[in-house]
């Protein structure tokens, strides 16, 4: 004999599958309830519950309809890569920003502003320039739109439109731009406003 709460989870179940409406939900659980105080049998609403089931035509058959949203973690993890997507690039990105750079004014490598991605790429791999970008590579994740603008060749310093760049024998300081009041002086903030 099944418990209260079984009958109850079946009828549930139905209306949940449409197979009875709310009303009769409402009225076999009432039943149920009714027959327990009671202490009447359970036959009477077995019988009807049995009667409801759906016809075997598929096409009358209708599965649960599952919720649109996504669970949470796979909502957090959606949310941390459009932030990342928003802050960071990848090496390809990286190389195309640097590229364009060239045309700036402010571009140490003005030069070779007619090079391609890949010819400019084959340049800086081909001289002791990489060593410092690979400063850059190894040790920070590459900021959206940042780009070299110069580098100081012996002296460990390597200056980008957002950061400076300090490898020493102390350690390698990374310090933000808008941190820098002069070159001599860095001021003590966390983070650069806005």
């Amino acid at each position: 004999m099944k418990s209260k709460i079984d009958r109850i989870k079946e009828l549930g179940e139905l209306l949940k599958s449409d197979v009875i409406s709310k009303e009769e939900f409402n009225s076999l659980k009432a039943e149920i309830l009714g027959a327990i105080k009671d202490g009447a049998g359970s036959s009477k609403i077995q019988d009807e519950i049995k009667s409801e089931k759906p016809s075997d035509d598929p096409a009358q058959k209708q599965e649960p309809i599952a919720p649109e949203s996504p669970p949470p973690n796979e909502s957090a993890e959606k949310t941390k890569e459009d932030r990342e997507s928003a802050l960071f690039q990848e090496t390809d990105q990286f190389w195309e920003t640097f590229h364009a750079s060239l045309e700036s004014p402010i571009s140490y490598w003005r030069g070779y502003k007619s090079c391609t991605v890949s010819e400019w790429l084959d340049q800086c791999s081909n001289n002791q320039f990489s060593s410092y970008l690979n400063i850059i590579f190894d040790n920070s994740p590459l900021l959206k739109g940042e780009y070299p603008v110069v580098w100081s060749d012996g002296t460990g310093m390597i200056l980008t439109n957002y950061r400076l760049f300090v490898n020493m024998d102390a350690g390698l300081f990374i310090i933000p731009l808008c941190n820098l009041s002069s070159y001599n002086v860095v001021r003590d903030e966390k983070q650069c406003p806005g």
